[in-house]
């Protein structure tokens, strides 16, 4: 038995797959936006914990070696280090930086340290590293030496900026 052959073509219509071009660009350019940010997010938060193992770094090596080490964050070039030979660990760029400390440990171009002290205690002081709309604090401790991460949502991001204070602690 033989089939009937159709003369019509088994294709698609240059309409039909424009239109399917057309509906996968929207749908890109509404998703797209939305993974650059948590990219950016998740690289500030990746950034934080690796300025916390650092400190817990800089804080054992104190206590180890019996000689103060100090954290060095620059917010302006966007790095941290441990001590004057330590490498360059790179923030992220597109994050806002915000550095508390001691006054005596301010220096005039927009960088500072937090100390750590061979007792394990510290100077003190706070990184903040913003971007979206999170927010990432490591805090140190000026008695105990403790450093501790915590994540809080932020309200308006553009309110935040790289700049580098000081603790009065007299």
């Amino acid at each position: 038995m033989n089939l009937p052959i159709k003369s019509a073509s088994c294709g698609f219509t240059l309409f039909e797959l424009l239109a399917v071009l057309v509906v996968a660009a929207l749908v890109l350019a509404t998703v797209l936006p939305y993974i650059g940010d948590n990219l950016s997010s998740r690289d500030v938060q990746s950034s934080a914990r690796q300025l916390l193992s650092a400190m817990r770094l800089a804080r054992s090596e104190a206590v180890r070696d019996r000689r103060p080490v100090d954290l060095f964050v620059d917010v302006e070039k966007r790095y941290y280090k441990i001590g004057e030979s330590g490498e360059n660990r790179r923030l992220p760029q597109r994050a806002s930086v915000i550095l508390y400390t001691a006054r005596s440990l301010l220096q005039d171009n927009g960088s500072g340290a937090i100390r750590f002290f061979p007792d394990g205690s510290a100077s003190g002081g706070r990184v903040t590293l913003s971007s979206g709309d999170s927010s990432h604090r490591v805090d140190v401790n000026w008695l105990t030496g403790a450093i501790k991460l915590t994540t809080v949502a932020v309200a308006d991001s553009s309110a935040s900026a790289t700049a580098a204070r000081f603790l009065d602690v007299r």
